[in-house]
């Protein structure tokens, strides 16, 4: 039933979807998924540097906004390798 829904939207001629147009969408979403990493980077930085100056309700948000991002971003990996497998 996948491998249907996936030939119905990316086929050729008769496609929902422009595979080109997709995959350009897709790279843009990664890109913007790097950027986001590298601030929550910064921020985890910070404040292993400053633990003395942070409240722990700061470092408790800042560990909870990394792990929403990786749970995200393995999402997106995985969604990605199932689009790219398609045949």
């Amino acid at each position: 039933m996948s491998d249907y829904f996936r030939q119905r939207v990316f086929r050729k001629g008769v496609g929902l979807i422009d595979p080109k147009e997709f995959i350009r969408s897709m790279d843009e979403i990664c890109l913007e998924m790097k950027r986001i990493g590298n601030n929550i980077n910064q921020l985890a930085r910070y404040v292993n540097i400053h633990k003395e100056e942070v409240n722990q309700e700061v470092l408790n948000e800042v560990e909870k906004k990394m792990a929403d991002y990786v749970i995200m971003q393995d999402k997106l990996n995985v969604t990605w390798r199932k689009l790219m497998s398609i045949k």
